[in-house]
C-alpha cells in the first residue's frame, strides 16, 4: 500500500518536474534542457527567475520542494531494501540485501528444542517457543507413531531410526494441507548410495488422498502414512522396507 503511494507521488512529481522546466523553457530552452536532467541548473534558474514579472516560477518550484521531501521521508520510511524488492524482485532484492533472505531453522536447535524442552523451534525469533495445545497433541501422536513404526521396522530386520530434524524441503512439506508430520528415516548401517526415505504423517487418510493427487512425488500410502523413496536403490533393505510398511498396522 505504501509503495503503491510512493509510486503515484513519483509519478506526480515527474509531471511537477516537466511543468517546472517548462517555465525556464520560456527563458531558455537549452536552460530547460539542463534543469530537466540535473538538479543543480534546475536550481540556479528557479533563483534567477525567483523575483521575474511573470515567470511563474514560483508555484512549481514550491510544488517540487514540498513533493521531494515527501519522498524523501517515504523512502526512509519503506526502506530501500523494501523498494529493491518491488523494483527488482526477490532474488536481485537479497542478493543486495542479504538481511531479507528468510531465516532457516537450525536443524540443532530444532531437535534440542524438541528433545530438551518439548517445543518447537522458531527461526524468526531464534529461541524456542511452546506449542499451542493442538500442536502439542499433534506432536505427541506423530512421536508415538514414529517410535511404533521404528519398533515394528526392527522386528522386521530393519535397524534404523526416524531423524525429524527439518530441511526447507520439509517445511514445505509440512505446509500442504493435512501435513501434520515429516520424518526422515535412515537405515542403518548408513551407505553413501542410500537414497532418501520420508515419512509424511497425514491429519486423516482423505488428507492423504488429497495430497497424492495434488503431488507430484511417487509415495506408497498406509491409512494415513504416506512412504516416500527419492529415486530408484539397488539396496534390497529399501525393498524390504517398502514391503514392511505396507504390512504395518495403524491403529
Amino acid at each position: 500500500m505504501l509503495i503503491g503511494l510512493y509510486l503515484l507521488l513519483l509519478l506526480l512529481d515527474l509531471a511537477l518536474w516537466v511543468w517546472l522546466t517548462e517555465r525556464i523553457w520560456r527563458v531558455s530552452p537549452a536552460a530547460a534542457g539542463a534543469s530537466f536532467f540535473l538538479l543543480i541548473p534546475a536550481v540556479y534558474w528557479c533563483w534567477k527567475l525567483w523575483n521575474v514579472p511573470g515567470a511563474g516560477i514560483r508555484i512549481p518550484a514550491m510544488a517540487n520542494l514540498v513533493l521531494t521531501v515527501i519522498l524523501t521521508l517515504m523512502s526512509y520510511r519503506i526502506g530501500s531494501a523494501e523498494l529493491d524488492r518491488f523494483a527488482y524482485g526477490d532474488a536481485i532484492a537479497i542478493e543486495k540485501h542479504p538481511e531479507l533472505a528468510p531465516r532457516q531453522a537450525n536443524g540443532d536447535m530444532v531437535e534440542w528444542c524438541r528433545r530438551v524442552h518439548h517445543a518447537n523451534y522458531d527461526a524468526q525469533l531464534a529461541t524456542c517457543v511452546e506449542p499451542a495445545p493442538d500442536d502439542a497433541n499433534v506432536i505427541a501422536a506423530s512421536s508415538q507413531t514414529l517410535v511404533q513404526l521404528a519398533g515394528y521396522f526392527k522386528q522386521n530386520g530393519l535397524d534404523g531410526e526416524f531423524d525429524t530434524t527439518r530441511s526447507v524441503e520439509d517445511d514445505a512439506l509440512l505446509a500442504q494441507p493435512g501435513i501434520t508430520a515429516v520424518a526422515n528415516y535412515h537405515l542403518f548401517p548408513l551407505s553413501p548410495r542410500q537414497v532418501a526415505v520420508k515419512l509424511l504423517i497425514c491429519s486423516s487418510r482423505s488428507a492423504c488422498s488429497d495430497f497424492e493427487r495434488a503431488t507430484p512425488m511417487t509415495l506408497q500410502r498406509n491409512a494415513n502414512l504416506l512412504l516416500s523413496v527419492a529415486g530408484i536403490s539397488d539396496d534390497n533393505r529399501i525393498r524390504l522396507l517398502q514391503s514392511v510398511f505396507s504390512r504395518y498396522h495403524v491403529g
